[in-house]
C-alpha cells in the first residue's frame, strides 16, 4: 500500500480536520489574532495532522507484510484467520472476529474434505486386497476345471464387492445419481431372493415373503440394501429362517440366526466395524451396513435395528 493510497482511504476524515483548521483560523482572523500567528498555528496543526497519517501508514504497511508474509508461509492460506495478530481497535476487533469465524469453517470443511478422502482411498485400497480374493481363485478354478458352482460363487463374490464400492462412490455424489420411482415391496424382495439365490442356497437359507405395499424411493438402492442384508444372512446365520415382510411404507429382513451382541447392536452401521459373528466368519470389509447406513440417510429412510444374542436379528426400513 502506497501513501497515497492511505491518504486516499483517509480522504474523508482529512477533508474535514482541513475544514476545521480553516474554521479555525477564520474564527481567530475574526477575533483581531494576526496573520503570522494564525500562519503558524494553521503550519503546526497540518504537520500534526501529516504525522498522524504518516505514522499510522507505516504502522499500517508493516501489519500488511507481516500478515502476506504469514500467508505466503503457510501451507494453506485458509489458516491465516487462526494466526491473526491481535487486534488494534475496536473495527479491527470486529474484522478480526469475522475472519476468525470464516477461517474456522474453512478449516472444518478442509478438515472433513481431507478425512473423508482419506477414508476413501483407505476403503479402495482395502477393496482392491479383497476383490483379489475371488479373482484368485476363479482364475484357479477355471485352470483346474473344477465345479461351475464354485466359480459362479466366486465371480458372485466379486459382483458384490464390485457393487458395495460403486454405491460407496455414490454417496460422494450429493443424491444426484438418486432415481425415484414407484415399485413393489413384495416383487423388490423376490427379485432380490433370484439376486442372491446360489449364497443363500449354499448356506441352507430358507426364505418368506409375507405382505406387500407401494413405495416411492430410488428402487436400485434400495434393493441393494435388501440384497446386502440377504448376504449378511448368508454369511452369518447358515441354516437359518429368514422372514422378507412388508408393511405400510415399511420393509423387514428377520432371522432366527445367532444374533447381534446387545453392547454391538448399536456399531454395527460405523465405519469399518466388524463384530464378533463378522470376525468369526473370517474376512469382512465391515463396510457392508455403513453403506445401507449412508445410503438410508441419502434416502430419507429411517433404519432399524433389533437383534438379541442367540435369537435373530430384525432390520427394518422405514420409508417417508
Amino acid at each position: 500500500m502506497s501513501f497515497r493510497e492511505y491518504a486516499g482511504d483517509k480522504g474523508i476524515t482529512l477533508c474535514f480536520l482541513m475544514m476545521g483548521i480553516a474554521g479555525c483560523s477564520l474564527f481567530l482572523w475574526a477575533g483581531d489574532v494576526p496573520w503570522p500567528l494564525i500562519l503558524l498555528f494553521a503550519a503546526f496543526v497540518t504537520v500534526m495532522v501529516f504525522s498522524w497519517l504518516l505514522t499510522g501508514w507505516v504502522k499500517t504497511r508493516k501489519r500488511l507484510h507481516q500478515l502476506k508474509a504469514m500467508a505466503g508461509a503457510l501451507p494453506q492460506t485458509y489458516l491465516l484467520g487462526e494466526m491473526l495478530p491481535k487486534p488494534l481497535g475496536w473495527i479491527e476487533r470486529e474484522y478480526f472476529s469475522v475472519m476468525e469465524q470464516v477461517s474456522h469453517s474453512a478449516v472444518t470443511v478442509a478438515e472433513a474434505a481431507r478425512q473423508e478422502k482419506e477414508e476413501y482411498c483407505q476403503y479402495v485400497e482395502q477393496w482392491i486386497h479383497e476383490i483379489k480374493t475371488p479373482l484368485t481363485a476363479a482364475g484357479l478354478i477355471l485352470e483346474n476345471g473344477s465345479d461351475p458352482v464354485k466359480l459362479l460363487r466366486e465371480l458372485k463374490r466379486a459382483q458384490e464387492l464390485t457393487q458395495m464400492i460403486l454405491y460407496y462412490a455414490r454417496l460422494r455424489s450429493d443424491g444426484r445419481s438418486v432415481k425415484v420411482s414407484r415399485f413393489s415391496g413384495a416383487d423388490l424382495f423376490h427379485e432380490a431372493a433370484a439376486e442372491e439365490m446360489l449364497l443363500l442356497t449354499e448356506a441352507g437359507i430358507s426364505l418368506e415373503v409375507i405382505g406387500d405395499c407401494e413405495l416411492h424411493s430410488d428402487k436400485k438402492s434400495v434393493s441393494f440394501m435388501v440384497c446386502q442384508l440377504l448376504v449378511n444372512c448368508a454369511k452369518y446365520c447358515k441354516g437359518s429362517h429368514v422372514i422378507l415382510s412388508a408393511g405400510p411404507k415399511s420393509l423387514t429382513v428377520e432371522d432366527n440366526g445367532p444374533g447381534i451382541l446387545s453392547q454391538e447392536v448399536k456399531k454395527v452401521t460405523l465405519r469399518g466395524f466388524v463384530g464378533s459373528c463378522g470376525r468369526a466368519a473370517g474376512s469382512n470389509t465391515g463396510m457392508g451396513l455403513y453403506i445401507v447406513q449412508q445410503l438410508c440417510q441419502q434416502l430419507n429412510i429411517t433404519l432399524a435395528i433389533e437383534a438379541k444374542e442367540g435369537k435373530g436379528t430384525k432390520i427394518s426400513f422405514f420409508f417417508p
